[in-house]
Order: C-alpha cells, then sequence, then structure tokens
C-alpha cells in the first residue's frame, strides 16, 4: 500500500469530483481536518479502516480502488 498514491487520489476525490474544501470533505467522513491533511499528505498513516470506509461510501469508489494501485480508472475520474 503506497501511501503517497493513496493521499493523492483522495486529494483528486476531494477537490476534482466532489468540490469540497478540506474541512467540509472532513465533516461528511467523520474526522478531524487533521486526517485528512495527514492522508492526503502521507505525513502520518491513517490505517483506520472506517475513514476508508467513509471515504468509499461518499465518493462511490471501492475500497480496491481506493486502497490499491490499480491500473483500471474510476468512471468518474473522466
Amino acid at each position: 500500500m503506497d501511501h503517497n498514491k493513496i493521499g493523492e487520489k483522495v486529494r483528486k476525490i476531494r477537490k476534482k469530483q466532489l468540490k469540497q474544501t478540506i474541512e467540509e470533505f472532513a465533516e461528511e467522513i467523520g474526522v478531524s481536518t487533521d486526517t485528512i491533511s495527514r492522508l492526503e499528505n502521507a505525513t502520518a498513516k491513517v490505517n483506520n479502516i472506517e475513514v476508508f470506509i467513509r471515504i468509499s461510501e461518499v465518493s462511490g469508489y471501492t475500497l480496491d480502488e481506493l486502497l490499491l494501485d490499480t491500473k483500471e480508472t474510476h468512471e468518474n475520474e473522466k
């Protein structure tokens, strides 16, 4: 699991797909803005699966799409 790639993917989802600020996204996910910042910047590992489940529910991405380096592109990234 590459935390840098996951962070980049989450930031891209938040900004481009959901068009949310870090504050809006954190509130919707149910975590602090610090947690989202650490996740997006890969400054600390976020290993709480509940965070990723909430991101998956909010964004429509599967956990595999979020956490694995798949070659497939999610339909909403186009």
